[in-house]
This record gives structure tokens, sequence and C-alpha cells, in this order.
């Protein structure tokens, strides 16, 4: 074996117990982004459905004050019409 055939054999080794060590704590990183989005897509997911909650009760209280300024100003002209006629 001639030195630049052993220093590339001896690099090969080097690289390949790098990687041998690097690759299982990157596919354990892998899995743990995994469940991080997983869970970041459940609470995604939850908060969709209480912003459409909040949405439908916004609009129900729009309905709501808009009745009352109705009754508000009807009972205002009914009582200037009583106060008018007395």
């Amino acid at each position: 074996m001639t030195p630049t055939q052993l220093r590339i054999s001896n690099s090969i080794f080097v690289q390949h117990s790098y990687l041998s060590k690097t690759i299982p704590l990157l596919k354990n990183e892998i899995t743990n982004l995994e469940k991080i989005n997983k869970t970041y897509q459940i609470q995604d997911s939850l908060r969709v459905e209480e912003l459409k909650v909040y949405k439908q009760k916004v609009l129900k209280d729009k309905k709501t004050i808009t009745k009352f300024k109705l009754l508000g100003i009807s009972g205002t002209l009914v009582g200037l019409l009583l106060g008018l006629c007395l």
C-alpha cells in the first residue's frame, strides 16, 4: 500500500467514524423536530377553532348591541311623544 493510499484509507475511516456518531444524533434531532411540529399543528388547529368561536361571539354581540341601540332610540322617541302629549 502506498503512502497516498494509506492516507486516503485513513481519511475514509475517520469520516466513517465521524458519520457513525453524527447520523444517530441527526436522526434523533429529526424525530424531536417532528414531535415539536406535531405539537404546533395541534396548538394551531385549537387556536383556529378558538378564533371561530370568538368571531361568532363578536357577531352575536354586535347584533345584540344593534338591538339595544334600536330599543334605546325607539324608547326615547316614545318618551318624547308621551311627554309632548301630556
